[in-house]
C-alpha cells in the first residue's frame, strides 16, 4: 500500500510544469548574418503569462524578454541594449498565442508572437510582423510528459526569435 501511494506522489511530481528557461529559449548560433544596427534597443514583452502549478508550460514576458535580449545580443543585432528612454529603437513583442497539447507521444507547440521595431529618432515602424513558429519534443527527447512539453515550448520560442533575426537581417538600417 506504502509502495502504491509512493508512485502516486512520484506520478504527480513528475507532472507538475516547470517554466522554459531563458536559457533553452535563446538563440545561440543564429543562423542570419546580421549587420548591426546602429544604435541600441530597449525590448519589451506583453501577453505571455507564467507557468503555474500543474498547468502545463507556459511564457513569462519576463523570462521571453530575457531570452530576446540574449539572443539580440549574441546575433548583435543592435549596438546594445538600453532603458526606453535612452534607445534610439524600441522592439515590442507580443505573445498572441501558445497551442499546446495535453497529452501524447510526441508534442508539437505552436507559438505566435507580434513584433514591432520602432525607430524612436523619427517614429517610423520598421518591422510590423506576425511570426507564428512550432517546437516538437518527442519520447526520445523525455519520457516524462511535464519535461516534454516544456522542451517543446522552448523549441517554439527558439524558432520565434531565429526568425525574427531573419527579419532583422532584411531590414536596411
Amino acid at each position: 500500500m506504502r509502495f502504491v501511494g509512493a508512485a502516486a506522489v512520484l506520478a504527480l511530481l513528475a507532472a507538475c510544469a516547470s517554466p522554459p528557461t531563458t536559457t533553452a529559449m535563446r538563440v545561440i548560433a543564429p543562423a542570419a548574418v546580421i549587420s548591426p544596427a546602429p544604435g541600441t534597443v530597449s525590448v519589451r514583452v506583453s501577453g505571455g503569462l507564467a507557468t503555474s502549478g500543474l498547468d502545463a508550460p507556459n511564457i513569462a514576458d519576463a523570462d521571453f524578454k530575457a531570452a530576446t535580449e540574449g539572443t539580440l545580443l549574441g546575433a548583435h543585432a543592435f549596438a546594445g541594449l538600453a532603458e526606453p528612454s535612452e534607445a534610439r529603437y524600441a522592439l515590442v513583442a507580443n505573445i498572441v498565442r501558445l497551442t499546446k497539447p495535453y497529452w501524447g507521444g510526441t508534442y508539437t507547440v505552436e507559438l505566435e508572437v507580434g513584433w514591432r521595431l520602432l525607430d524612436r529618432t523619427n517614429e517610423r515602424v520598421l518591422l510590423r510582423r506576425g511570426i507564428t513558429s512550432t517546437g516538437t519534443a518527442t519520447m526520445s527527447d523525455s519520457v516524462v510528459g511535464a519535461t516534454r512539453i516544456r522542451l517543446a515550448v522552448e523549441a517554439a520560442a527558439r524558432a520565434n526569435l531565429e526568425q525574427l533575426l531573419r527579419e532583422l537581417a532584411a531590414l536596411p538600417y
